[in-house]
């Protein structure tokens, strides 16, 4: 008997001996990280519980998963460029493999759409942009500063930076121009500044182009007389102030 539990010792000493890690995957044939969000990763080891092994991330956290099916840990990058997952058994490192980590895919909507014809009594009604990272993940990102050029028949008739942390809604100027939209008029939104999850602003590419369909005479809304506003001037670019 004690020539088994022997035998069986040493088999058990190979065994963690020979660890290894069989395959470091992100679910979802990804190939790489998203920052600030938490990405599934399934990591397989061979000849060693799956416990028995410390697994790290040199950028952000990654945490063990319970009761998920195929997937046994989290990680959540802390920022965009690369992130290196290391393996240990005991002290003695077994595996590392280094994934690429890509910025936040911000996608930008007017009432649910990035463009298109939209019917000027459904644009009247809208106060704000909003930004999504387009994965089905709920969160709050701030749109600091975007521009917003009305066009007709060619020509610029509205441009106009809305910052000042609004977050996306439009100022009582650019609402204002909305009331006067005519049939093919084109309203586009560009230059967006955006606060990532990490805390630094990020700009994006994103270009919003709407025509205009539809258009009938609304009422403006009331200003209180005196009260300022400021527009750029179409064809110097500076801005001016101007009062109701």
């Amino acid at each position: 008997m004690r020539q088994l539990i022997f035998i069986v010792w040493l088999c058990l000493l190979a065994n963690i001996g020979n660890c290894q890690v069989a395959a470091i995957q992100i679910l979802g044939n990804t190939g790489s990280f998203f920052e600030c969000v938490d990405n599934p990763v399934a990591i397989a080891v061979e000849n060693c519980r799956s416990r028995s092994v410390k697994v790290s991330i040199d950028s952000g956290s990654i945490t063990r998963c319970k009761g998920r099916k195929n997937i046994n840990y989290l990680v959540h990058p802390a920022h965009e460029g690369y992130a290196v997952i290391t393996v240990k058994k005991k002290k003695k490192t077994i595996a590392t493999k280094r994934f690429k980590v890509n910025p936040f895919p911000f996608t930008i909507e007017l009432n649910g759409k990035t463009g298109g014809d939209m019917d000027q009594s459904s644009f009247v009604v809208q106060t704000h942009l909003s930004a999504s990272i387009g994965l089905d993940i709920q969160g709050n990102f701030p749109i600091l500063s975007y521009s917003v050029i009305i066009n007709r028949k060619n020509e610029a008739i509205f441009k106009r930076i809305i910052s000042d942390g609004r977050n996306g809604r439009f100022d009582s100027v650019t609402q204002e121009y909305f009331y006067t939209l005519e049939n093919n008029d084109s309203v586009f939104f560009r230059d967006f500044i955006i606060k990532g999850c990490d805390g630094t602003n990020r700009s994006t590419d994103q270009f919003l182009a709407f025509k205009i369909t539809g258009a009938v005479k609304h009422e403006k809304p009331i200003h209180t007389p005196g009260e300022e506003y400021e527009i750029i001037d179409p064809v110097t670019g500076e801005r001016v102030i101007k009062r109701y």
